[in-house]
């Protein structure tokens, strides 16, 4: 099963597929749970948010409603009550009465007002009827809201809030004088427990100390919560929090169903997306199949069968890679007809110059005498020649004798001090012959003398100068070589004539002629030295020829400082 999974990729493929499929699985199941996880803490966030912000109304609401208490107990139409006796008391009574009557239209929820004097006697009263008993023992003076009460059955559940009223008159600080209590009405609190939960289904209650429900974000079917309304279970998470004032709490109930309540909608985008996702890997991977591994499966099918037919031909239509790679592979098997085509004929050839090669070697054994009959011929006149004391010809004989000794040996490279020594000697055979009409210079660096070159590069140069440029001007003629290191590991050659020159038609015919080798010379001119440089360096050389009709020539060669033998 491993080897087969192992060499084949339709099966590779495959496994792909389903590892993919699987990891999309794994990825939506983690996705799904840590967006519920998510959820739960942004909806429970919001709610705690939410429960702040309602205790920030309530407080609001407490302030406003002891700033309204404070407005009418230090009106002074109460402090003028206050100070009268039961008497003085009767005739501000109506005034006194105003002043409530205003402070209940401040805010809707207040119901009824009394004011006791610091001995808790009634001493006036508006709205609301109750008996006084009642109200005192339902108020809480040191927390300011009492709990909910309600006075008789089928009536309204209100609530009392207390303020004391102190003697401002008075140099004794805190000097109480009576107090004030207001009967509520739980409305108010109700609007502001509307729209106080995370969701639609959350229900917030407000309670007393003594768990009595003061109102709630809907109508509630029970009157007091229960231990079981205040703790967190299967269906409900429940979050309390404090109201802000006396010992009031507000408690939320969130139905565990609405914490994850958006994961259902989002949730099947995502299964939707997921689902999407594993159709289009599926559809990638028949179209793998299809569009590349049945194709590469015909081109294994081909590649084994040309063996047995060399000239079939694998064909595909289409303009993708493969086919590309179809032609690529097509090519290849023409080409590699061609060249058994052509190392057929190469062989062919490489035979019949191993036969040739053969009978030159016969022919250079038959011969191999002649070149030491020329050696010791040159050597005879020379002796002659200073036995008859004729130096000059003792002189040209042997450097004859150097050239011809140094221009058939068999390296191909020589240092450029042996190529200078070469161009001296035959320097000394062109100034005997033209009886000194025609010098040859040689100026060159001694840092270049033991760097290598190929054999005869410059005497070639030399000799065209001398035959074509100076042997047909009138007057005697200069021909100048040069050498020098040119940067770091390059040297130029130069040779130069003060002879008849060449116009520019000439000259450019001469540089089309070495770069197409359709040159007729047989010998070592030009052509040859150029083919040779080219065989040795590459295309790394210059080889520039310049020159100007009644200026003469000039031909630089810049090359390597080193070459290697081939």
């Amino acid at each position: 099963m491993r080897k087969h999974l192992k060499n084949s990729l339709v099966a590779q493929m495959l496994l792909f597929g389903v590892v993919i499929l699987l990891s999309l699985a794994v990825i939506f199941f983690v996705n799904s749970e840590l967006m519920r996880r998510k959820l739960r803490e942004n909806t429970l966030a919001l709610n705690e948010k939410l429960l702040i912000q309602t205790e920030n109304k309530i407080k609001d609401y407490s302030e406003n409603l002891n700033d309204i208490a404070m407005v009418m107990a230090y009106s002074p139409t109460t402090e003028q009550f206050f100070e009268q006796d039961s008497l003085g008391r009767v005739m501000v009574q109506n005034s006194l009465m105003e002043v409530l009557s205003n402070t209940m239209l401040l805010n809707e929820d207040i119901v009824g007002i009394y004011l006791f004097d610091k001995n808790q006697s009634l001493l006036v009263s508006i709205g609301k009827r109750l008996s006084s008993e009642r109200l005192l023992v339902e108020a809480n003076e040191s927390n300011r809201f009492g709990n909910l009460f309600c006075p008789e059955e089928g009536d309204h559940y209100y609530y009392t809030a207390a303020f004391p009223i102190y003697d401002l008159n008075s140099s004794v600080y805190g000097k109480k004088i009576g107090t004030s209590i207001f009967v509520m009405k739980t409305d108010g609190m109700e609007s502001m427990l509307k729209g106080s939960g995370a969701t639609e289904s959350v229900n917030v209650y407000l309670i007393d100390k003594n768990k009595k429900i003061v109102a709630s974000s809907e109508l509630s079917q029970w009157n007091m919560i229960t231990n079981e309304l205040c703790t967190t279970n299967k269906n409900y998470y429940v979050q309390t929090h404090t109201a802000g004032i006396a010992d009031w709490t507000l408690i939320s109930r969130l139905p565990v169903s609405e914490l994850y309540h958006d994961t259902n909608s989002g949730g099947m985008t995502v299964r939707i997306a997921y689902l999407v996702a594993g159709l289009m890997i599926c559809v990638f991977i028949y179209f793998c199949y299809k569009k590349i591994i049945q194709r590469i499966q015909r081109m294994d099918t081909f590649i084994k069968e040309v063996a047995v037919n060399p000239i079939a031909r694998l064909s595909d239509h289409r303009e993708d890679e493969i086919s590309r790679v179809i032609h690529n592979l097509n090519q290849m098997l023409d080409d590699r007809e061609h060249m058994n085509q052509e190392i057929h004929d190469s062989q062919k050839r490489m035979y019949e110059i191993q036969l040739a090669k053969e009978r030159i070697q016969l022919l250079a054994y038959r011969n191999q005498i002649n070149p030491h009959f020329l050696y010791n011929t040159f050597e005879c006149i020379s002796s002659m020649a200073l036995y008859y004391d004729v130096e000059e010809i003792a002189e040209i004989t042997m450097a004859l004798s150097k050239v011809f000794r140094f221009a058939i040996k068999a390296e191909n490279i020589v240092t450029i001090q042996q190529e200078v020594e070469y161009i001296k000697e035959y320097a000394t055979i062109i100034e005997y012959r033209f009886m000194d009409h025609i010098s040859v210079e040689i100026d060159v660096d001694e840092d270049v003398l033991q760097n290598t070159i190929i054999k005869l590069i410059l005497q070639p140069i030399v000799e065209n100068a001398v035959f074509h440029g100076l042997e047909q001007k009138m007057g005697d003629g200069e021909v100048t070589v040069i050498i020098r290191r040119k940067l770091e590991n390059y040297i130029m050659l130069l040779v130069k004539d003060n002879g008849c020159g060449m116009d520019e038609k000439k000259v450019q015919q001469l540089t089309q002629s070495l770069e197409n080798n359709s040159t007729k010379s047989k010998g070592i001119g030009l052509a040859n030295i150029y083919q040779r440089l080219k065989l040795f360096y590459g295309d790394d050389i210059v080889f520039e020829i310049k020159s100007k009709p009644g200026e003469g020539t000039r031909v630089m060669i810049v090359l390597p400082d080193h070459v290697e033998e081939r």
